[in-house]
């Protein structure tokens, strides 16, 4: 039984190379387009909905609000309406540059997150924190909140 077990898993293991799907920006267009006409009230991009796309995916990249600072995405949380519209009329063309740019500032606040982890002192973390300070919580404003967050965290860990 434990030989079939493991030429199973050495099987699934060496056949499956565990890629993530090739999907390029026609599928992606094509496929919200498709959500969008079955949608009960939303059938094409409006600058309200942009604005919460822009929000749920900021949420979702960084869902403790650990690594991001106000300032790093504040562009993207209050976008002007000239933003909004770019961001449609790019969405119109196959075009995810914000999304892109997204991307690309949390591959650099994945590093300073990286610097900030070694400045906490792991041997004297604060003490009675509660879980239901975590839920809802804004995004920190400078590195020292970020950093007192990460210590609040790693006390309940």
């Amino acid at each position: 039984m434990l030989k079939y077990v493991i030429f199973t898993f050495t099987l699934l293991v060496t056949c499956c190379e565990g890629k993530l799907p090739d999907i390029g920006p026609q599928d992606v267009t094509k496929k919200a387009n498709e959500i969008m006409k079955a949608h009960a009230s939303h059938k094409a991009l409006t600058p309200a909905l942009t604005q919460r796309i822009l929000n749920n995916y900021l949420e979702n990249l960084d869902y403790n609000k650990t690594y991001f600072i106000e300032s790093d995405i504040e562009e993207w949380l209050s976008p002007s309406p000239v933003a909004l519209q770019k961001i449609i009329d790019d969405y119109n063309n196959q075009k995810f540059d914000t999304f892109e740019q997204i991307q690309a500032t949390f591959i650099k606040v994945i590093e300073r997150r990286r610097l900030l982890e070694k400045k906490i002192d792991y041997q004297n973390l604060p003490t009675h924190v509660r879980a239901e300070e975590f839920k809802e919580m804004p995004w920190v404003k400078t590195e020292e909140e970020l950093i007192n967050r990460l210590r609040r965290i790693r006390s309940l860990q």
